[in-house]
């Protein structure tokens, strides 16, 4: 996949106009602004609006931190990458890769890959979703040297895995063959609780459900 062409669908200064993305930024932004006054011990009503029920109001801060969007969307990448490197690893033990026989052009690992999207994905699949993987899971590029024309998706899925924030995210969401890893990733059997930690607090558990939905819904 050669990004010189489709540049504007991964510089997040040049992000197209999406209508779901938009409203998930907004969304995003209001969520922010609850949790701030929330934290503050303050109501907060957006200019023109009636007051809204905040369910955070009075939460103390390190109560309100495992609630906040922003710090459950740096978790939900992370374990992204996590779940692909355990699940392809169990289809192709790849320790023994070397980065100078591998790149995301040619080599057996990116063979492998596209051989597990295959039975992952069938008829599904498009041609570029293997270097869309290949990112995900060598963020250090230890076993992949990334080409020149693949260099600039790589930084930005880099970015959004390790400095996570909705403008990063709206730079790569537009791409279907990210949206599909992510809504399968998303899909999986009791994927709220193998996230969170604290597992008797309810409050956390709606605020994962509800940011998962925001994301499948784009």
């Amino acid at each position: 996949m050669s990004l010189r062409k489709t540049s504007e669908e991964f510089e997040p200064n040049r992000v197209k106009a999406n209508p779901q993305v938009d409203s998930f930024s907004q969304q995003m932004d209001r969520n922010d602004e609850i949790h701030q006054k929330a934290d503050e011990g303050l109501g907060y009503t957006p200019p023109g609006r009636v007051a809204p029920i905040n369910p955070y109001r009075g939460f103390s801060r390190r109560r309100l931190y495992h609630v906040r969007h922003d710090v459950i969307a740096k978790i939900l990448f992370r374990c992204l990458r996590k779940f692909y490197l355990k699940e392809f690893k169990s289809f192709f033990d790849y320790s023994g890769c070397r980065g100078e026989d591998n790149s995301d052009t040619r080599g057996e690992l990116l063979r492998q890959v596209n051989r597990y999207l295959d039975r992952k994905f069938g008829s599904s699949k498009s041609s570029n979703m293997a270097i869309f993987l290949i990112a995900i899971m060598d963020i250090k590029r230890k076993f992949i040297v990334v080409s020149e024309e693949n260099e600039a998706l790589k930084q930005t899925i880099s970015d959004l895995l390790y400095s996570y924030n909705k403008d990063k995210l709206a730079a790569v969401i537009t791409a279907p063959e990210f949206a599909m890893l992510l809504k399968h990733f998303l899909d999986q059997r009791n994927i709220v609780r193998k996230m969170v930690k604290h597992r008797n607090n309810r409050e956390v558990f709606l605020a994962y459900e509800e940011l998962i939905e925001q994301l499948k819904s784009m």
